[in-house]
């Protein structure tokens, strides 16, 4: 059974088991793999855990303020259309060969696309990215009399891998 192509969500399998069993790692070499593999599942694992840390504080803060249900919403599809481009990124990292491979790009200059969108729109509700959290923690600040509740969340490293350098182009040999 190939886990790529079940309509269930991969990330609710887990990115390791869905790594481990796909289909399309059997071209690769041993070493592209042993190299590629280890990034993709932890930038994988860390955006969905900021994924999962914004659609808790979405949904409190939804509890919170029931007027915003429309705003809450937008949030909720973002996150839903970013987990998507994770699947994504799953997908065509299971079938790279290295880092640099132009399919995995792609997934992962869509996925940053996505991030982008729901950061763009869960602004509004209090939530803000940060270099100074650490990896895998996110920081709750409760709301004042005078202020919000806010969440700052660190960078996805799926970010950094999507800003790696494109390969150079080769010299035909002369």
């Amino acid at each position: 059974m190939n886990l790529l192509k079940t309509r269930r969500s991969f990330l609710t399998i887990s990115p390791f088991i869905a790594l481990a069993l796909a289909e399309p790692l059997a071209g690769c070499s041993a070493a592209s793999i042993a190299a590629t593999i280890p990034q993709i599942i932890a930038g994988v694992e860390d955006a969905s855990l900021i994924l999962g840390q914004i659609g808790a504080f979405v949904a409190t803060y939804a509890q919170a303020n029931p007027s915003a249900a429309a705003t809450v919403a937008k949030i909720e599809l973002a996150i839903a259309d970013a987990r998507q481009a994770l699947d994504a990124v799953v997908r065509a990292g299971a079938a790279a060969t290295d880092i640099l491979d132009a399919n995995l790009q792609q997934a992962l200059v869509d996925f940053s696309a996505a991030f982008a969108a729901v950061i763009a729109l869960a602004t509004q509700i209090g939530v803000q990215v940060s270099a100074a959290v650490p990896r895998g923690t996110a920081v709750r600040v409760p709301a004042t009399a005078t202020a919000s509740a806010k969440l700052i969340v660190a960078e996805p490293m799926l970010l950094k891998v999507a800003k790696a350098p494109a390969k150079a182009p080769a010299t035909p040999a002369k």
